[in-house]
């Protein structure tokens, strides 16, 4: 895991030369963040903290088929993970202070056009409408947080496959790098719900409506997307914080998770396409995210297992027919 660990650090030390670059007072900054993690984790944990106790026990059964074997592994993901989606928000929050929003009227265009000149929450909504919100704001919020943010803690716990752990801990490494940070800074968008306070006009005021109406009750979602446009307004940095769309980092993580259970086994593809089929559609049913955002995000997820996969089979074969 040593290259893991190299590109985290790496991913980390050029992060905060970003944030140095582009804030006036990245301290001020940082202890915004810091302050705000107790209150931010126990947002996100009070429902999702369940999943610690089954996580619990899988450590303790693990521990006695070889998991003591690699708990250096362990530790180190761990910590490299922390320290990654602690400098992820706080890159993703300061883009707005290096590149404007731009892209939003151009993605709802190509939104347009991919589905038939109908914006795509409106058939979302169309499907979906009575699906309460509490199972949404569970899925999309609280259970995607923690196998997303501490995949590569939780490959070194669960597979005692090396090559593969290092594998997808790396396109973990990419997803928040190359998606999440370089192509949502040269894409810079705010999404369907922050469309109309961005661009100006109504365009999305139907859908900002059934947030606003309270009609269905208080949510998660409606909740985060009140905290995040203040804390952009206004300049405030909190884990978690930033605002971005295309391209989702939501959509992307779930891809990953679904090609790593189909790689492991072929029986549980059919889960791993409805994993990515369920966020896909609720990124654009909770506001958050264009069509086209989880669209690109398979593509370039797709692209980056098929070229490491590739990059490890040559490795292989390489070193079995390596005179020794």
């Amino acid at each position: 895991m040593t290259i893991f660990y190299r590109w985290s650090a790496l991913y980390v030390v050029a992060g905060m030369v970003f944030v140095l670059l582009v804030r006036d007072d990245p301290g001020a900054m940082a202890r915004q963040m810091l302050a705000s993690i107790p209150s931010q984790f126990m947002r996100f944990y009070t429902l999702g903290g369940i999943l610690l106790i089954p996580l619990a026990a899988a450590l303790y059964l693990m521990w006695k088929r070889g998991l003591k074997d690699r708990w250096q592994t362990v530790v180190g993901t761990l910590i490299a993970c922390t320290f990654v989606t602690m400098m992820f928000p706080m890159v993703k929050a300061s883009l707005p202070y290096a590149v404007p929003f731009w892209a939003d009227p151009l993605l709802a265009d190509v939104d347009r056009v991919l589905h038939f000149g109908v914006a795509p929450w409106v058939p979302a909504h169309n499907l979906f409408g009575d699906v309460p919100w509490v199972v949404t704001d569970l899925l999309y919020a609280v259970f995607w947080m923690f196998p997303a943010t501490y995949l590569p803690f939780l490959l070194a716990v669960f597979d005692a496959n090396h090559a593969r752990v290092v594998r997808f801990s790396l396109i973990y490494l990419a997803t928040f790098f190359l998606l999440g940070n370089v192509m949502a800074g040269l894409f810079m968008s705010g999404g369907p719900i922050y469309y109309d306070r961005l661009v100006g006009g109504d365009a999305f005021a139907d859908l900002v409506a059934i947030f606003e109406s309270g009609a269905r009750g208080e949510t998660l979602t409606s909740n985060l997307q009140g905290l995040l446009w203040t804390a952009y307004a206004e300049g405030e940095q909190k884990f978690g914080s930033g605002i971005s769309a295309f391209p989702s980092v939501h959509v992307a993580m779930t891809a990953l998770w679904a090609l790593y259970l189909a790689e492991v086994s072929r029986k549980l593809l059919p889960l791993s396409i409805a994993l990515v089929l369920i966020y896909q559609v609720f990124s654009v049913f909770l506001g958050w995210h264009y069509a086209v955002d989880g669209y690109a995000s398979i593509l370039v997820i797709l692209a980056l297992w098929a070229l490491t996969r590739k990059s490890g089979q040559e490795t292989n074969v390489a070193t079995q027919l390596t005179p020794t």
